[in-house]
């Protein structure tokens, strides 16, 4: 178990060294601006549909708790089993308490819901930028707007309650405001290509980030849940490192 372990954690920290290293990149463009060359309006169609792609696949990812749960034994919200049952893509557990968010007096993964908030609205907002013609200043504030709500995601593991959820729900708006922030400023499609391909960057890193605080979280616990835990992190973090897509973790929110 160690080892792969001690594997998976140099791959987030090596990650995480790229994340920030990729912002900085983007600020870098920003303050150096690149001489490219504007390109037709259809690039504006092209991204939308990408971006939108991306955004619809997040928000189906946060309203499908099967799919987060599916590494503990039981349903989601159903009665309990031998081990734990899960409600909000979480074990009902002490440990995981701010992990979740109580709405309405159902309880709903925090982490999730700030994701699928943000993406509704990264959708709403790219949307009228992209289609219905909204204008914006040459500026570019957006992007560093952007640049700043995707570095505070990392946060989110140490945030409790709302507050993981308002954090989430930056980071699909901010990924939305340095799109629309390039286009804006140098309306040129691979420029809008790279952002995209960093975007897809950001979230999986975010996904492994929130693997690991979840797997240690369940390590340092004595329940009788944590065996079942440990076997699926083992093969799991296993494929990761081998970079197979074998890889989806169900406590990645």
């Amino acid at each position: 178990m160690v080892k792969p372990m001690r594997s998976f954690e140099r791959l987030v920290a090596v990650s995480l060294a790229v994340y920030l290293a990729s912002l900085l990149m983007v600020l870098t463009i920003v303050f150096n601006p690149p001489q490219v060359q504007a390109d037709p309006s259809s690039r504006k169609t092209l991204t939308w549909i990408v971006f939108n792609a991306i955004c619809l696949a997040g928000v189906f990812a946060s309203v499908s708790p099967e799919t987060c749960s599916r590494v503990f034994p039981g349903k989601a919200g159903g009665e309990a089993s031998p081990r734990r049952r899960i409600e909000g893509h979480h074990p009902v557990c002490e440990a995981f308490s701010t992990h979740v968010v109580k709405i309405g007096g159902r309880v709903f993964c925090a982490a999730c819901t700030g994701l699928f908030l943000g993406g509704v609205s990264a959708m709403v907002f790219s949307t009228a930028y992209f289609f219905q013609g909204l204008s914006l200043e040459k500026s570019p504030q957006p992007v560093l707007m952007g640049v700043v709500m995707v570095m505070l995601v990392p946060l989110g593991q140490a945030a409790k309650g709302f507050t993981r959820v308002l954090l989430n729900l930056f980071f699909p708006i901010g990924g939305m405001l340095v799109l629309i922030g390039f286009d804006n400023l140098y309306e040129n499609l691979f420029l809008n290509v790279f952002i995209t391909a960093l975007i897809v960057f950001w979230i999986m890193v975010r996904t492994i980030v929130s693997s690991l605080s979840h797997w240690k979280t369940c390590s340092s616990c004595g329940s009788s849940c944590t065996a079942e835990t440990d076997k699926n992190f083992q093969g799991l973090s296993a494929s990761t490192v081998e970079g197979s897509k074998q890889y989806q973790h169900a406590e990645q929110y």
